[in-house]
């Protein structure tokens, strides 16, 4: 199945991942690239943190920032990756996605205490103020980023 799908995509066997169904996403197929700093550049909603803009781009934010912590190897973080990005673009604008990849920014991950992946916090006038642990449903992701946007508001 993996191979016909890779031959269909005509990816590279190496750059798959793994093929998995997700929520309303059936047969898509997540590689390591889609996690990716080419992800991050293909909307202004999506980023990639670094200890370099952690302070300016997380902290000192203006809208209220999904934090989502991960590594390419967890593969509950890969797998959340389409879910909870294709919540933040749902809320135009009102809420940004900073992708913190744990093994590329060890001091970071350290310094937020992380401890299981994947750990996903709300952070809004620069104090995390909603997190969850491990894999959610597809409803309950679009949920916290929902709570995530109406911060906004507030």
């Amino acid at each position: 199945m993996l191979k016909q799908l890779l031959k269909r995509t005509k990816l590279p066997a190496a750059s798959a991942f793994f093929v998995k169904c997700v929520g309303r996403h059936p047969k898509r197929l997540i590689t390591t690239t889609t996690i990716t700093n080419e992800t991050a550049s293909d909307s202004p909603n999506v980023f990639e943190v670094t200890k370099d803009n952690f302070e300016a781009e997380v902290i000192g934010a203006k809208i209220p920032i999904v934090l989502d912590c991960w590594a390419s190897w967890c593969g509950p973080c890969v797998r959340l990756t389409p879910i909870i990005t294709d919540a933040v673009e749902a809320q135009d604008g009102k809420v940004k996605l900073a992708k913190l990849n744990t093994d590329e920014q060890p001091e970071l991950a350290q310094a937020l205490q992380i401890q299981s992946l994947p750990t996903v916090f709300t952070v809004h006038n620069g104090k995390p103020v909603d997190n969850f642990v491990g894999l959610l449903g597809e409803e309950e992701v679009e949920q916290f980023v929902q709570r995530a946007a109406q911060l906004l508001d507030d």
